[in-house]
């Protein structure tokens, strides 16, 4: 690999991984604020452990959306950065042709997918199977402390086809 390829790599990786954390925040507190906070609503007295595992147990989630997102929002900031700068012109003028300057990308979109591939195929239903089992941990939560499950001043409608 020549310093081409390391700059434009560098370049896209270091956008991508920026794009990464921007776009999992944004998914994980959209997620929290839709799910967390109608269960604290219900039972404010939820414990800390348990809406940190959520948030954990929700990034794989969203990592299958946001790495995507992320890789094309790089190439888009990247390359419009190179080309702002003259620096494509400089590239072609320099005899290297638009695959030759484009490959560095293309090593990390296989990267990428690769990881991509590994997250929506063993992490995620990983991940998704312990959210289920949180379900299990609110039963055995009610199992330790039934009166958890009764608001206070307040119709108790969690349980199915039971008030």
């Amino acid at each position: 690999m020549g310093i081409l390829d390391r700059y434009i790599g560098r370049q896209v990786f270091t956008s991508s991984i920026y794009a990464i954390a921007v776009i999992i925040i944004i998914l994980v507190l959209g997620n929290v604020f839709k799910e967390i906070l109608k269960e604290l609503a219900k039972r404010p007295d939820l414990s800390l452990w348990f809406v940190l595992k959520f948030i954990v147990l929700v990034i794989p989630i969203s990592l299958s959306l946001a790495v995507p997102f992320s890789f094309l929002t790089a190439i888009l900031l990247t390359f419009g950065r190179l080309s702002a700068d003259s620096e494509f012109i400089a590239m072609r003028m320099a005899g290297q042709g638009m695959g030759r300057i484009c490959l560095p990308v293309w090593m990390l979109a296989a990267f990428f997918t690769g990881i991509c591939g590994w997250i929506n195929l063993s992490v995620t239903p990983a991940a998704k199977s312990e959210m289920e089992g949180m379900k299990d941990t609110l039963i055995n939560m009610a199992k330790r402390d039934p009166l958890m499950l009764f608001p206070d001043q307040q119709v108790m409608d969690d349980l199915p086809d039971h008030l």
